[in-house]
């Protein structure tokens, strides 16, 4: 498993002791399904993990996100996140392979320890409780030279409103890891591609309009 996925669970379990709110969607699928889903439920972590399953359409998943996690145990170059700084998303990655070349830390992203998953949280919890922080990490990245052209092939607008009512992260403290992943179905043979975390759950616009609206 070289995805460090347990890693980033056991951190999670850390980061609801501090930020109660947070929610931690993990996309994509293989064979430690099982043993994901049964340390999630160990944890008792069932309404603050979401397991979609394998998603073709998971750097669209990216614009959702308010912080993106790569907890690999063994990475490249780690292109997925490069899709995540195209959308400015604040990274914390795991230092390991060539992701430190891509991370600079402190500058473009977090970059911790690997198979660690203290300082994993200290890090998830040191930017979802500084949102300027947050902005300024995700600039960063976003103005690096080689993503300067813009936009990643996979990149798709508006997906924003499209993908979060599927995992209902409008109000996603009433969705259960486990009825998200039956929602989603399970990929077959597909690994854990990418980590991301979701520290805030905003209201879809039209939501939003029409409470306004019964308010006047």
């Amino acid at each position: 498993p070289v995805k460090g996925v347990e890693y980033l669970i056991d951190a999670m379990s850390k980061v609801v002791r501090h930020l109660p709110n947070s929610r931690l969607l993990i996309v994509g699928d293989g064979s430690q399904r099982k043993n994901i889903e049964e340390k999630i439920r160990s944890l008792g972590l069932q309404d603050q993990v979401v397991l979609t399953g394998y998603r073709p359409d998971a750097a669209a998943l990216v614009q959702i996100m308010d912080i993106f996690v790569l907890p690999s145990l063994n990475e490249g170059m780690g292109r997925v996140l490069l899709e995540a700084m195209v959308f400015a998303k604040p990274v914390i990655a795991t230092r390991v392979g060539g992701i430190p070349e891509l991370v600079q830390d402190q500058t473009t992203g977090l970059l911790v320890p690997v198979a660690q998953s203290g300082p994993m949280a200290e890090a998830m919890i040191k930017l979802g409780s500084n949102s300027a922080l947050a902005r300024e990490l995700g600039k960063n990245g976003k103005a690096l030279p080689c993503l300067r052209r813009g936009k990643t092939r996979r990149q798709t607008g508006g997906a924003d409103e499209r993908v979060r009512p599927l995992f209902g992260l409008h109000q996603i403290s009433r969705v259960p890891a486990q009825r998200a992943a039956q929602r989603q179905g399970r990929g077959k043979g597909n690994q854990y591609t990418a980590c991301f975390i979701v520290f805030s759950a905003k209201k879809p616009e039209k939501e939003k309009r029409e409470k306004r609206h019964s308010t006047t």
